[in-house]
């Protein structure tokens, strides 16, 4: 049996130093017991102490994380308190600085009393020429004379003035920007490549012209010309319509914000409409970017129905509003909306109007599930795996559907594989015994139990919905 004394040895003492506050330290006992901890696993060869040491281990990062969060706290108090006293060194030596204008101003009170005759004499020449405006402005110098004034701008005023939009991304200063980064709303990089979306080449290339091509001749892509600026997706559902909009951010290079439902709503009143609004000018500033609204028909249905709420439809008028915006005040904006549906016949007409295109995203063809199928199970297969006559047999399949059932099939067949074994011996087997190998009675198997998750009858809804509106 492997004792763990070291471990717990290095546990005990992270404690100690936790307790003292010393989190430095503790934080490099625990880095020293998870090393220790991770070293017993590697060479333990009991498989009744890996269920032991695995618990020690598991317990012991929660506990790590917990003393990271403490500490970060800690500092995150400390810094607060640190720049307290500094707004407070400052104020100080503003108090200094006033009392000496004071003193001044005390000074300069007396000038005008020695100089009082020139005062008089100058007095005359002004009411001369206007008598309105020159009456009222001695009055004011009668008035305001002895008066001290202020004799420069308070600086945290110019800062605000000169660069308010540096302020309103930055997240310790504007809540909602820190919602939309928490949220996940925000994705820098989303790194979906065009070849990792299978099939929808007639699709892929429309985007790419209107999205890629078309913007690198701005003297000629101008006017009718220009590209697009809004483009709706709909379809049945997992055909890759998000994979797609993905695609297009990564392709171009574009900061990529991901929007659903769940992310710009709220049960403050206000605060939704407020979000959308921030996201947009928060797109503008970190431009070229392209919003992603995900199942949009959650956010934007019909509007006038009885069960719609107040704070529902505010939020719609400002989506519009800002869709507007982008369409057609802002000719020279960065930001390329796209939005995604399973239900187009549910969205806002205005909606609707403002997306000027809208693609259909169909099922996979023929080539797409043979694509598929090389891209999920091609290094998994034997020779004689009839990988065309399955692709005809998937027709009515999604994207989502047929890597399902491969990950089914790869599944089954690693049980089988492994229903004689213990797991010490299928941990210790060479690669090649463990390799799984997909077989066609398999893949029929699997067939047989997984099917198509898409109801022909909406595939007829969408034909209908897409000869009276459809815009490709």
């Amino acid at each position: 049996m492997i004792s763990t004394n070291p471990i717990l040895d290095h546990i005990n003492l992270a404690r100690e130093h936790a307790k003292l506050e010393n989190y430095e330290a503790s934080l490099r006992s625990y880095q020293n017991a998870k090393k220790e901890a991770e070293y017993q696993i590697d060479q333990c060869s009991n498989p009744k102490e890996l269920p032991k040491l695995n618990t020690i281990l598991k317990d012991l990062v929660s506990e790590e994380l917990s003393v990271k969060r403490l500490c970060d706290i800690m500092s995150s108090i400390l810094s607060k308190l640190d720049n307290h006293s500094e707004a407070k060194r400052i104020e100080n030596i503003k108090d200094k600085i006033r009392q000496k204008d004071n003193v001044l101003d005390d000074k300069i009170r007396r000038i005008p009393n020695i100089n009082d005759d020139e005062t008089h004499k100058r007095k005359p020449r002004i009411f001369v020429k206007n008598h309105h405006s020159d009456s009222s402005s001695s009055r004011e110098t009668k008035k305001n004379v002895g008066q001290s004034k202020p004799l420069r701008p308070a600086a945290p005023q110019q800062i605000t003035v000169n660069n308010p939009e540096r302020e309103s991304i930055d997240p310790t200063t504007n809540p909602l920007v820190q919602q939309i980064i928490d949220m996940g709303i925000l994705v820098k990089d989303p790194n979906v490549q065009w070849e990792s979306i299978a099939g929808l080449a007639n699709v892929k290339k429309l985007l790419r012209q209107n999205l890629v091509i078309l913007p690198m001749r701005p003297d000629i892509c101008k006017g009718l010309l220009s590209p697009w600026k809004s483009v709706l997706f709909y379809g049945p559902p997992g055909t890759g319509k998000t994979f797609l909009a993905k695609a297009v951010a990564t392709e171009c290079k574009r900061t990529f914000f991901n929007v659903t439902s769940a992310t710009v709503t709220s049960r403050f009143l206000g605060e939704s409409e407020k979000l959308i609004s921030h996201l947009f000018d928060m797109a503008e500033q970190m431009s070229p970017s392209t919003i992603f609204f995900d199942e949009i028909d959650a956010l934007a249905s019909q509007r006038g129905g009885s069960s719609e709420h107040e704070a529902s439809r505010r939020m719609k008028a400002q989506l519009l509003t800002r869709l507007e915006g982008i369409d057609g005040a802002l000719e020279n904006s960065s930001i390329f909306v796209l939005a995604a549906t399973n239900f187009p016949w549910h969205l806002d007409e205005a909606l609707l109007r403002r997306f000027q295109k809208r693609i259909f995203i169909p099922l996979p063809d023929l080539e797409g599930r043979i694509l598929l199928l090389k891209m999920h199970i091609s290094d998994l297969i034997d020779d004689d795996f009839e990988l065309e006559m399955f692709a005809e047999k998937l027709d009515g399949y999604s994207c989502a559907d047929i890597e399902n059932l491969c990950r089914d099939v790869a599944q089954a067949v690693f049980d089988r594989q492994t229903a004689n074994l213990d797991t010490h011996q299928w941990l210790t087997m060479p690669l090649e015994q463990a390799r799984i190998i997909i077989s066609n009675r398999d893949f029929f198997k699997g067939m047989e139990l997984r099917k198509s998750s898409v109801d022909p009858s909406m595939l007829k809804q969408y034909d209908v919905w897409k000869s009276t509106k459809g815009a490709e």
